[in-house]
């Protein structure tokens, strides 16, 4: 599993999944619940 996310992240150009759950909240892709537990 551990090589799935870094092969994501790699492709994502970010280097933790705090950077990639960043970029999806201000991609619109997260949902009105976890907008504000990124910090949205």
């Amino acid at each position: 599993m551990k090589d799935h996310v870094s092969a994501i992240l790699t492709k994502l150009r970010v280097a933790s999944r705090v950077q990639a759950a960043l970029l999806a909240q201000r991609a619109g892709l997260l949902d009105e619940r976890l907008r504000s537990e990124v910090g949205g």
